[in-house]
Parts: C-alpha cells; sequence; structure tokens
C-alpha cells in the first residue's frame, strides 16, 4: 500500500484485488486506507460479493451483514462512513473530514466531480480512463464547461494524458486549445517542450512570437538540465542500477522491472 498500517484483523486467505491501482488488499485496515484515500475510484457497485467475502474472511463478519442488509437501501456514502467506523483504523476528526467530502461529492455538479475524477484518474497513471472523461465534458454542453477557465484546465488534463501516452500530435492540439482559452505562458511552454521531445510534431511559430526574447533559450536549457536528471530517477535509475550486478541477478532484476511496467501500462489502460 505505500504506508505501514498496524492491522488488528486477521490476514484474508484470498486477497482483495483493486484493479484501478494494481494492488492487493489483505486486512480490514488497508480496506480502510484504500476506502479513505481513494473516494474517487468508488461507486456503488463497489460493495457487491466480492467485497463481503473479503471483509467476512477479515474476520469482520458482523460489518458484513450490515452491509447486506442496509446496501440496497442505505446511502452508499454512509455504508462507506459505516466500514470506515467499523474497522476503527481512523479517528472521529478524520472521519468528519471524510464524511464532509463524500457530502460535497453528493451535492457537487455531475460535471465538476467528473472533472475531479478524471484528474484524480490522470494522477494515479489511468490515462485513457481520464481521456474519456476529460473529451466526455469537452463534448457536452453546460454551465460548467462554458467557463473558459473550466475549458483551459480541461485541455490541459487532456493534454498531459496524451503526452504521458508518447501521443504527442494529440498532447499538442490540447495544449493550443488550452491556450486559445487562457493565454496561459504555461501552455506555450508544454508546446515548446513537446516540440523538443518530438521534433516531428508541428511547431507553432506563429504562438512563440508572442513571447519575450529569451523564453524559449531558458526552457530549452530546462529541458536539458530534466533530460540529464532523468537517469537517476524511475525506471531509468532502477534499469541502471541492475548494470552492476552479476548476470544471473541482472537477468532476474529486468525480469522484474518487465513485470512491474506491464503491470502499470495494464493499469493505465483503464
Amino acid at each position: 500500500m505505500g504506508n505501514l498500517i498496524l492491522t488488528r484483523s486477521p490476514r484474508a486467505a484470498h486477497p482483495y484485488y483493486v484493479p484501478e491501482l494494481g494492488i492487493h488488499l489483505y486486512t480490514a485496515e488497508e480496506l480502510s486506507y484504500y476506502i479513505y484515500n481513494n473516494v474517487m475510484l468508488l461507486n456503488r457497485g463497489f460493495i457487491d460479493e466480492r467485497l463481503m467475502t473479503f471483509i467476512r474472511e477479515c474476520g469482520a463478519g458482523e460489518l458484513a451483514a450490515k452491509l447486506d442488509r442496509w446496501k440496497d437501501e442505505a446511502d452508499f456514502w454512509e455504508l462507506l462512513l459505516v466500514i470506515l467506523q467499523d474497522i476503527h483504523l481512523y479517528t472521529g476528526p478524520e472521519l468528519e473530514k471524510f464524511r464532509s467530502e463524500t457530502a460535497r461529492i453528493a451535492t457537487e455538479g455531475h460535471e465538476k466531480i467528473m472533472h475531479e475524477k478524471a484528474s484524480y484518474m490522470l494522477s494515479i497513471g489511468r490515462y485513457y480512463d481520464a481521456i474519456r472523461m476529460y473529451e466526455k465534458l469537452l463534448n457536452s454542453r453546460s454551465d460548467y464547461t462554458s467557463s473558459k477557465k473550466v475549458l483551459a484546465g480541461l485541455y490541459e488534463g487532456l493534454g498531459v494524458a496524451h503526452a504521458r501516452l508518447f501521443v504527442y500530435d494529440e498532447a499538442l492540439a490540447a495544449y493550443k486549445a488550452a491556450y486559445a482559452q487562457s493565454r496561459n505562458e504555461k501552455y506555450l511552454r508544454s508546446i515548446y517542450m513537446i516540440h523538443l521531445i518530438s521534433p516531428e510534431t508541428e511547431y507553432p511559430a506563429e504562438l512563440f512570437a508572442e513571447l519575450e526574447p529569451g523564453r524559449l533559450p531558458a526552457w530549452a536549457a530546462e529541458y536539458e538540465a530534466a533530460k540529464e536528471q532523468a537517469v537517476l530517477y524511475g525506471k531509468a535509475r532502477a534499469a541502471a542500477e541492475l548494470t552492476d550486478r552479476d548476470e544471473r541477478r541482472r537477468r532476474a532484476g529486468y525480469l522484474d522491472l518487465i513485470s512491474e511496467w506491464k503491470t502499470e501500462y495494464r493499469r493505465c489502460m483503464g
């Protein structure tokens, strides 16, 4: 889960798999942590028989019985709160914060929540899910999407998602649309970075003509610095660190990395 959680409940014989994050949950406390920190991933279909079975295996049969009795009638967000309350991982103030957030989600406009969910999907690497949501919002006609600021944000998110999938033509088009809605220089910076990464993409010289002298060289210097640092972080660093191992351990390390990258790829595909 990425954090140390002290557990009291039994470890389930059959872990609960979360495809959106590519992780397995083994205890009630891990389930509680997942719910509390990933509320944007959840909907009423979350409380199903698979979840009930997992909760029972975690030694929380009474909780499973409550959910089974109430799942068809009670408010979904209240059911999530019941789960958190019964597992006792979070304090009263933390539960109140969760209640406030779910109340906000329940009352906010559909488009605003979809925008937040798209941004959340982007943040966890679910790029195709994010793209589908951004495009659905951009194709809608509502008061929410009539705002230039909102439209710029939607196009920006779309640009980020396409760029992270290396679809640079689509990313460039999205950033240009964002700039058309909000003349924010950050979008021009993103467009120029795409050109540096993928020189075969369009070079919109007419947009860069609006910049102050020296801005493009400064961005080019940023790009070169970032490229030099790239080998020190993330996947490149993990692969580079394997070169010092003997052949057997190096091969095993590469296979582990490939397996991890495949999992990430499947997750981002949605």
